[in-house]
């Protein structure tokens, strides 16, 4: 069973501006655009129903992968988190992370006295890469934590997105009133298959 919420947005035009002519478009995409944001920022962090991805119980901990400033010239730690995933019967397919955490890992050196970084310049990749795998960065992800995702292990349920129109809700103030609401929902099948980290130095 998948649980589902509903994502709301109002807003409210004068009558004038309701009958401009570009004025449905634009409404439009920025309605779109909030509810994007709103989703994506429940599908990562929400508490309850459904749970966020990154606070879902029983998902794998990789623990701190710069567990200290001298182990900033290594992947081992993830890779580590990658090979216990794998063993539960994961096909981890991407890593999520926040805008700073994979600055992080940019700024990452072959080694000690060393200048060059450890995932190159990245002047080449055309899409974000790290252990052969995709890097999605998202800012709704708490900063310096990161995600080891098997797509296959997450379930979802999306309707259309839902719109309607009133004139008589802010009748008074002769203004129209538009509401979009999106249900949504997803689960985690097997959280053994999630895979947590953080990227803090020094911690």
């Amino acid at each position: 069973m998948v649980r589902t919420k509903k994502i709301r947005r109002l807003v409210n035009l004068s009558s004038e501006q309701f009958r401009q002519e570009l004025t449905a478009e634009q409404v439009s995409q920025s309605v779109a655009r909030d509810l994007t944001r709103k989703a994506d920022a429940s599908y990562i962090g929400d508490v309850s129903n459904p749970v966020g991805l990154i606070n879902i119980p029983g998902t794998v901990s990789g623990g701190n992968v710069f567990d200290s400033l001298d182990s900033l010239d290594n992947l081992d730690s993830l890779i580590e988190l990658i090979a216990t995933l794998e063993s539960n019967g994961a096909t981890p397919s991407a890593i999520v992370l926040d805008p700073h955490g994979w600055a992080s890992f940019r700024t990452m050196k072959i080694g000690t006295n060393y200048n060059a970084t450890l995932l190159g310049a990245g002047t080449e990749d055309a899409v974000p890469m790290l252990l052969n795998l995709p890097v999605l960065r998202s800012r709704f992800i708490p900063a310096y934590t990161g995600l080891v995702i098997d797509s296959a292990a997450v379930v979802s349920a999306v309707g259309p997105v839902q719109v309607a129109v009133s004139v008589y809700a802010l009748f008074s103030r002769d203004a129209v009133q538009l509401r979009a609401a999106w249900r949504i929902g997803w689960g985690l099948t097997r959280p053994q298959w999630l895979g947590k980290f953080s990227l803090e130095p020094g911690s």
